[in-house]
């Protein structure tokens, strides 16, 4: 489990891959931004993946354990969206996004400093 506030959830992502010494293939369609962080992001020109995400974490798990987890998770209210946004696979320790047209582009950490914490 992540934290991502400090760097995101790119960051959060690509220390889970690193660890596990596997490839992460996340879904772009399954990231849960809300709408208005999606736009401000837009016109900002900002990736919400290099955004602090206070009150949020990342969770890695075994696949038989899945429908378990987000049963328990979606009991509670701040937890009740959960879902899955990928899985693991051998390959080079890297976040591969699958985009919502079917391309792919790797998720890197961002680059200098990252965005200030908001509080």
């Amino acid at each position: 489990m992540k934290d991502p506030t400090r760097g995101g959830t790119a960051v959060a992502l690509n220390e889970i891959a690193s660890k596990s010494q596997l490839e992460l293939e996340i879904q772009e369609g399954q990231i849960p931004i809300r709408p208005a962080v999606q736009t401000l992001c837009d016109v900002l020109g900002l990736n919400p993946l290099h955004m602090s995400s206070e009150g949020k974490f990342v969770m890695a798990a075994n696949p038989d354990y899945t429908d378990d987890i987000l049963a328990i998770l979606r009991k509670h209210e701040s937890t009740k969206d959960a879902k899955v946004v990928g899985k693991f696979q051998k390959g080079t320790p890297r976040v591969l996004m699958k985009t919502t047209i079917g391309g792919r582009k790797v998720i890197q950490v961002p680059y200098g400093e990252p965005v200030p914490r908001v509080c």
